[in-house]
């Protein structure tokens, strides 16, 4: 099954005066009225709760939203479906069931809080799918395996993962699948804004757009002028700043929402377009101008090491008038910097430019750092404090970096 592809626009009068920031979407959902609504939270971009209200006459088209989802990432009516989502008021654990029964599946339980009945009450071998974040599902998986026995034996007929949340990198996604027993694994990008966004439909990292529903954009990063091109009208590869419209919302609708995610856009002929998600926008490295990206860091860093890294963290500075990266590593072969450089220059050619420009190049240094702790050495290095979350802390900005970001942006 494809999604359709629909032909409706979002008009807009000028370029960029309408696009709404995540912090303004977090105020309007504070003073929202809650009459005839259902309110969904998530953490917010300040470490605070934010509320989204979804209007009750919204809700079934939303649930038909998350089928359609779903099916397209290979759920089938027939499926018996165990859900590790976030509980109320959480969307991924209604939207889990929600989808799930409007597909015409079962679903056993409600969250990752009651997970446990499903195996007391002998109901395991009936489970055919699993929804969970990747952190959760491993988590989850060693409780079961410390309590029950091994997941793919207590779960003989799980067959299919539908991941969400978290980024996946290549090993995380073999380990789970060793953990499980998945013969499947498929992403689900989304937002509680806007729900799903995107699915992959097979292995790999591209991401299909849910374009019957949603209307995407995104703000290139090589257009000075910060115009928003829809994704349909690109006739080649571009990457820049994700923006969703919802049309059809109701209750509290959205247009031109900037998620915060960095995204390529891979043209398709006469078809959607594949997105391929490369990190948070927050995270976005500057380095003599060029933009460097997680994605392309984690790629290089599996086409240098293999798939066997299970953490790595890179530390911004600007210890001189340049800015340099210090990528520690957990493991690897140290002597394998200089091919890591080559790797990561071939993903992203902008920074090899700005690398080898002319005289002695514009960025300080690149260099990998092989150790037996990242958080450990990321805190010698004296870096910022941080948090081990594998969605959003790879990427550390010391205070010489972030005091030079002000300055620059204040001239």
């Amino acid at each position: 099954m494809s999604p359709t592809l629909h032909n409706e626009h979002v008009d807009h009068d000028t370029a960029g005066d309408d696009i709404i920031t995540a912090a303004e979407l977090e105020a309007r959902g504070a003073e929202a009225a809650t009459d005839e609504t259902m309110l969904f939270e998530t953490s917010g971009t300040n470490g605070e709760p934010k509320r989204i209200p979804y209007a009750y006459t919204q809700l079934p088209a939303q649930k038909r939203h998350e089928a359609h989802a779903f099916e397209l990432a290979g759920l089938r009516s027939d499926d018996v479906v165990m859900t590790l989502a976030a509980p109320l008021d959480g969307i991924s654990g209604w939207a889990s069931r929600s989808g799930s029964r409007k597909l015409g599946a079962d679903v056993l339980n409600r969250s990752f809080n009651d997970y446990k009945q499903i195996i007391e009450w002998q109901e395991a071998t009936e489970v055919t799918a699993l929804f969970a974040t990747p952190l959760v599902a491993q988590s989850i998986g060693e409780e079961i395996a410390a309590n029950y026995g091994l997941p793919h034996e207590v779960f003989p007929n799980l067959r299919l993962g539908l991941l969400f949340g978290d980024h996946l990198p290549p090993h995380l996604r073999t380990q789970l699948r060793q953990q499980w027993g998945f013969e499947e694994l498929r992403s689900l990008y989304g937002s509680v804004e806007a729900d799903v966004l995107a699915v992959g439909t097979d292995e790999t990292q591209k991401l299909v757009p849910l374009v019957d529903k949603l209307v995407f954009e995104i703000i290139p990063d090589d257009d000075e002028t910060g115009t928003p091109v829809d994704i349909r009208e690109l006739t080649r590869q571009r990457t820049g700043s994700l923006l969703v419209s919802d049309p059809h919302r109701e209750g509290f609708p959205f247009t031109r929402y900037r998620i915060g995610d960095i995204v390529t856009v891979l043209p398709q002929d006469n078809d959607i377009p594949r997105l391929r998600v490369l990190g948070r926008e927050d995270d976005t490295i500057n380095l003599g101008g060029a933009p460097l990206y997680e994605q392309q860091l984690q790629t290089a860093i599996e086409e240098t090491y293999g798939h066997g890294i299970d953490e790595w963290t890179a530390v911004v500075s600007r210890p001189e008038m340049k800015p340099a990266v210090d990528i520690y590593v957990a493991g690897g072969d140290p002597t394998d910097g200089a091919v890591f450089r080559t790797n990561l220059f071939a993903r992203s050619p902008p920074i090899k430019e700005a690398f080898s420009a002319v005289g002695d190049g514009v960025i300080e240094h690149i260099r990998v750092h092989h150790v037996d702790s990242v958080p450990t050495a990321v805190e010698d290095a004296g870096s910022l404090e941080i948090e081990r979350d594998l969605k959003t802390n790879r990427i550390v900005f010391e205070d010489s970096y972030r005091e030079y970001q002000l300055k620059s942006a204040s001239r």
